[in-house]
């Protein structure tokens, strides 16, 4: 049973196993219960203090509505000149005019007219967010109530009117008062040219409690104010807190830092007033009210309220705009703790119950029935599956007394370690070969030097961000091991093997005529041709009739010209910087029927492919008159066999007719760019190349999928991309990150021949109109913006003149 070693006695397996698992079953009982119960209680914890963010943030953006309202209602009014008029005929207008503003604004308690003279306009909303008091007994078709205050020392009146929604007089009163509005404080701390907001206080009329918004007139010291009734935000609070399931004892409120409460979810008389919320929290000597904890807030805080434990949360209510106001607000939730846990404590302890029931049957149960082998082998089966499953570096040598586990485990570890060195050194292998590939391809063109190594930084950068993300629209994506981080970075660099495959002279045109060389300068040569002949055409005719010099110079001048001036345009045409109108295609149609003759045989000096095509040249008489431009048979190349796809691959693309069509007409004639439909799909083409190359090669499972990326970046999200034609719901994460990483790097790209490189907000520019056309993913391109990655690729592969100022915040 015992067996000395140099490391110390070991025991056998069957004398451990017993008190092992013994051991270990009640530890793992004690550890799982308590595990459960405390992230259960964390993130219950945590979702909630989310919720009240959420609500809080609501509730900001519901008190930013109304101050912009209020500012900008203010801001528009104070400029009506028809407000500050002192004639009295106005009145009706005044009075109309603030009604039609109320109507509008149905969370505006009053308007407020107060004039510098001490005379006051107000119409008040009876029938708006205010919820005046039944007690006021305010007839229902009673709308607005109008009050003016006007005229000197006993003849001073104020007079009310009662009007319907017709505004029509139900009621009319009238008496004597000593009111004067530049005594109240909304009308004092009113300044031009900005909107001031009033702390809270009781309104004047049925003393409605709430805030006042005021604005002077530059011109005549007036003051035009809004009045906002607290009880609005009270509703609102109470529509937010019935929206939240369970939480039937929770209280809302807004206060301000001075202490006064501005809105409650609980009537007045069962809420808590300010201080009975600030003794829950233990407070600095310094300072007074809840504001000054700042760095509780967003937490849920543990309270007690005559003995009943309570979550209290806070967070402060941010000022918008240009509003002035003296204090900051703040919003606090006080909720009991039983209400919040109440959700997940019942299933906690049937949980508790059952894992302990089955802890404890299976003790007893393993105790009889327990071989001496069960646990270390199923430990060594645990270490081995780590080995099967490649995780390396986690194996390690048991830690154990059995003598027999001792040799095994050792063996093992050694085992995974020598494993793991050869799996390292064939990755690296397949690595560098994909880097080679990659090398290759950038090679072969000067014009994409760099792109097969650029893509995959941009790639790589943002499906690790995508993976990293907390965004709902990442919630099913991430990279669950370094394996799935390694096919997406190996699909990255093989996305254009299949360039391996185009003709060189198809990726480099960067000219219309251009083939191996720029066929510019065979067209330059046949208006050298017509050139010469004129001058040619001017002699004979000078010869024939010298008293015509004058005339036929004039002739000859004009004929040049007009030479030099068709050269210039074809040779603008071969550019394709611009696009080309139908009134430039009829213009190079009119040149090219410009004749000229030919006097040598076009079918000598051919390769044995050629002579093919020049077939019908063959004999021909000579001189022969042609076109300055021509589409001729033997420009025509055909494939040299079908263009056929397996059905598996899923292919979608429309074969042309030709391989190629040389034409020189029907090359000036493309609208934009410099390709053809035949070079559009010689090139796309590279997509099918790579398919093909990468389903042959016998990728492991783990790299099962980088064929499938590699192939997809081409594709858009309504189905018009190639070659497979799919869309949203067939392209993942990984291959939308592909599709934004390929062609953010062709826009920045500074080394094509047929573009310059855009600028940096170009660039982004081109590609948020791509995400409205359903071409590019639009989170991806919001990741990408708010990540930061653009502007790290910028600075790493731009040059400095690209880099220039992008606004994302009106793409986010």
């Amino acid at each position: 049973m015992l067996s000395r070693h140099k490391k110390g006695y070991k025991i056998s397996i069957r004398a451990s196993v017993l008190l092992v698992f013994a051991l270990a079953s009640l530890l793992t009982g004690i550890v799982a219960i308590s595990l459960h119960y405390y992230f259960s209680e964390k993130l219950v914890l945590h979702t909630k203090a989310q919720q009240f963010k959420q609500t809080s943030q609501q509730i900001a953006d519901h008190i930013t509505r109304i101050n912009q309202r209020a500012d900008n209602t203010l801001s528009v009014m104070v400029h009506d000149t028809r407000l500050f008029s002192q004639s009295q005929g106005n009145y009706e207008i005044f009075r109309n005019l603030l009604i039609e503003v109320l109507s509008r604004h149905t969370d505006f308690y009053s308007l407020i007219l107060g004039r510098a003279n001490g005379d006051f306009l107000q119409v008040i909303n009876l029938k708006g967010y205010a919820n005046l008091p039944a007690s006021l007994n305010i007839k229902d078709e009673y709308k607005w109530l109008v009050i003016k205050v006007s005229g000197e020392g006993e003849e001073r009146r104020k007079s009310m009117l009662f009007l319907d929604s017709q505004l029509t007089v139900r009621k009319a009163e009238e008496q004597q008062t000593d009111f004067d509005p530049r005594t109240r404080i909304w009308f004092q701390d009113a300044e031009s040219g900005v909107v001031t907001k009033s702390e809270p206080y009781m309104f004047n009329v049925y003393h409605v409690p709430g805030y006042t918004y005021s604005i002077k007139s530059d011109d005549t010291g007036d003051v035009l104010a809004v009045d906002i009734a607290s009880s609005s935000l009270s509703a609102y609070l109470t529509e937010q807190q019935t929206k939240m399931q369970f939480l039937v004892s929770a209280e809302m409120y807004v206060y301000q830092g001075s202490g006064d409460i501005i809105a409650s979810s609980r009537t007045q008389s069962h809420q808590h007033t300010f201080d009975d919320l600030s003794a829950l929290i233990k407070l600095d000597d310094q300072k007074t009210g809840l504001a000054n904890k700042r760095h509780q807030f967003g937490k849920m805080l543990d309270v007690h309220e005559n003995g009943i434990e309570k979550y209290m949360f806070v967070v402060p209510l941010p000022l918008s705009g240009d509003m002035q106001a003296d204090n900051d607000d703040f919003f606090t939730v006080l909720v009991a703790k039983e209400d919040v846990l109440a959700v997940i404590r019942e299933k906690i302890r049937i949980s508790i119950l059952i894992t302990s029931l089955c802890l404890l049957l299976l003790l007893p149960i393993s105790w009889f029935f327990a071989s001496s082998i069960v646990n270390p082998i199923l430990k060594l089966v645990g270490e081995n599956k780590k080995i099967q499953q490649r995780e390396y570096k986690n194996v390690s040598t048991l830690s154990s007394s059995i003598l027999e586990i001792h040799y095994l485990a050792n063996s093992m570890v050694d085992m995974s370690r020598s494993i793991e060195k050869h799996e390292n050194s064939q990755k690296a292998l397949m690595e560098s070969f994909v880097e080679l590939i990659a090398q290759a391809i950038d090679d072969k063109s000067p014009y994409t030097a760099g792109h097969c190594e650029r893509v995959p930084e941009i790639g790589i950068w943002l499906a690790n961000a995508a993976s990293d993300s907390t965004d709902p629209a990442f919630a099913e994506f991430a990279f669950k091991n370094e394996d799935e981080k390694r096919e997406f970075r190996l699909a990255a660099w093989l996305h254009d093997c299949g360039k391996i495959t185009t003709p060189e002279h198809i990726v480099d045109k960067g000219t219309k005529l251009e083939t191996i060389y720029n066929r510019i300068h065979e067209i330059r040569t046949r208006f050298e041709v017509l050139l010469r002949d004129a001058k040619i055409n001017y002699y004979e005719k000078l010869l024939e009739n010298p008293t015509y010099r004058e005339t036929l110079q004039q002739q000859l001048d004009a004929e040049t010209d007009k030479l030099h001036a068709d050269f210039a345009f074809i040779a603008t045409c071969n550019v394709g910087s611009e696009f080309m109108d139908d009134e430039q295609l009829a213009r190079l149609k009119d040149v090219a029927c410009i004749k000229w003759h030919r006097h040598f045989d076009a079918t000598l000096g051919l390769s044995p492919l050629e002579e093919m095509r020049f077939a019908d040249l063959k004999g021909q008489p000579l001189p022969v008159e042609e076109t300055l431009l021509s589409d001729k048979p033997s420009d025509l190349i055909t494939h040299h066999k079908a263009v056929e796809y397996d059905a598996n691959l899923g292919i979608k693309m429309s074969v042309p007719e030709y391989k190629y069509n040389l034409g020189e007409l029907y090359n000036l004639q493309i609208r934009s760019g410099t390709l053809t439909a035949e070079d559009r799909f010689k090139i796309n083409e590279h997509v099918i190349s790579t398919i093909r190359m990468l389903n042959n090669v016998p990728f492991p499972e783990e790299l099962a999928r980088v064929p499938r990326y590699a192939s997809t970046h081409h594709e858009t999200l309504k189905g018009t991309g190639y070659p497979r034609k799919l869309s949203a719901d067939d392209l993942s994460i990984p291959e939308r990150v592909l599709v934004l990483a390929d062609i953010f790097e062709a826009l920045t790209a500074a080394d094509r021949p047929y573009k310059k490189a855009k600028p940096l907000s170009v660039a982004i520019d081109i590609l948020a109109k791509m995400v409205d056309d359903d071409h590019i993913d639009r989170d991806v391109f919001k990741l990408f913006l708010s990540s930061g990655i653009y502007l790290e690729y910028a600075k790493r592969y731009l040059s400095p003149e690209q880099i220039d100022n992008v606004d994302i915040a009106k793409y986010l």
